[in-house]
């Protein structure tokens, strides 16, 4: 009697065709996955930026905010104005605020830049506002004093306002 035998094909590998397959398939996909990615890191590189700057700015009003509150007496603010502000501080140091195209300026130094605006209001004792300070060598009628910086960065805006009262003009 004969005896039939079956041959079996060994499938260990891939063939050339499912190979190409799946690199194709995966080429579609990392491009895919590319396209999507880029405006994503964009974005976030965007917003770090305008945080970054936000930051800066919030922590140059802190500064400003201090030294005026160390304001030395009535006769030392020499100027102020609604975009300057200048005034010897309690250690004798001469100080003044300024803007300078989009730089924040402490006496020429610059704090921090993307400053779009700064301003100075003032109010006396009365909390009446008040359009034109005395200044040195008078005694100034200022009490409380609001600084308002208008930040620009990453194609937004935003204001920041703090209000300061110093210390050494109480009437």
């Amino acid at each position: 009697m004969r005896r039939k035998t079956l041959i079996t094909l060994k499938t260990d590998g891939f063939t050339l065709v499912e190979l190409i397959v799946t690199m194709v398939l995966m080429g579609v996909f990392l491009f895919t996955l590319a396209t999507m990615a880029v405006p994503v890191s964009n974005l976030w590189v965007h917003q770090s930026f305008r945080q970054n700057k936000l930051a800066e700015a919030r922590l140059a009003l802190l500064k400003m905010g201090r030294d005026i509150s160390q304001i030395r007496d009535l006769q030392s603010v020499t100027t102020a104005n609604g975009s300057a502000l200048a005034f010897t501080d309690t250690n004798n140091a001469a100080v003044s605020y300024a803007l300078s195209g989009s730089q924040l300026q402490r006496n020429g130094v610059i704090l921090t830049d993307n400053i779009s605006s700064l301003g100075f209001n003032y109010w006396d004792d009365s909390n009446s506002s008040v359009s034109v300070p005395v200044v040195s060598p008078l005694d100034t009628d200022i009490y409380r004093i609001e600084i308002t910086l208008g930040v620009a960065a990453g194609g937004q805006s935003s204001t920041l306002r703090t209000q300061v009262r110093p210390r050494n003009l109480n009437p």
